[in-house]
């Protein structure tokens, strides 16, 4: 089929569909806003279960076996902007929120187990102190080891149980 209108930045097997994440705003002629599925045949594109979202896009995909996350940036009506700092959960058709909190923007997320997982350049989720990298266990963001006391982590990768990161910083614990 034809492709999106604008640049994909990210692609996930999810289920038995193929997801594309970007700013682009078509898929396959699918209004899309950034995230489209693919079948094999059609483009299938998402939207937010929320009505207060004014403009986004999607810098990542994460896939657990039983969940696919994304974050990116989002504008919501009443002025407040969340670019970069958003993790969404995809449900069906729609978009749910996970996490809007963190202090600064969240660079990737990805998922060992079943735990998610968000890195970037933020110090802090409502009030509970991570230095730059967070875990997700379905409830609570808690901070894994002691985190990244300067600097920020801008990449994440697994293997098993492991994670793994790269970015600018001296220690990590």
């Amino acid at each position: 089929g034809s492709g999106m209108n604008d640049e994909v930045y990210d692609i996930v097997a999810f289920g038995s569909d193929i997801f594309a994440c970007g700013i682009f705003r078509t898929a396959g002629g699918a209004v899309a806003k950034g995230l489209a599925s693919w079948d094999g045949s059609t483009w299938t594109g998402y939207t937010f279960a929320f009505s207060e979202v004014l403009d986004h896009y999607v810098l990542n995909l994460a896939v657990s076996a039983t969940e696919l996350y994304l974050n990116g940036g989002f504008s919501i009506n009443d002025g407040e902007s969340f670019w970069w700092k958003g993790i969404f959960r995809v449900d069906g058709g729609s978009l749910w929120i996970v996490n809007l909190g963190f202090n600064g923007p969240i660079t990737d997320i990805g998922v060992v187990g079943n735990d998610l997982y968000a890195v970037g350049h933020f110090t802090v989720n409502g009030i509970t102190s991570l230095k730059r990298v967070a875990k997700w266990d379905g409830s609570w963001w808690t901070q894994p080891g002691t985190g990244f006391d300067s600097g920020y982590v801008q990449t994440l990768s697994s293997s098993g149980s492991d994670l793994y990161v790269g970015g600018k910083f001296a220690t990590a614990g």
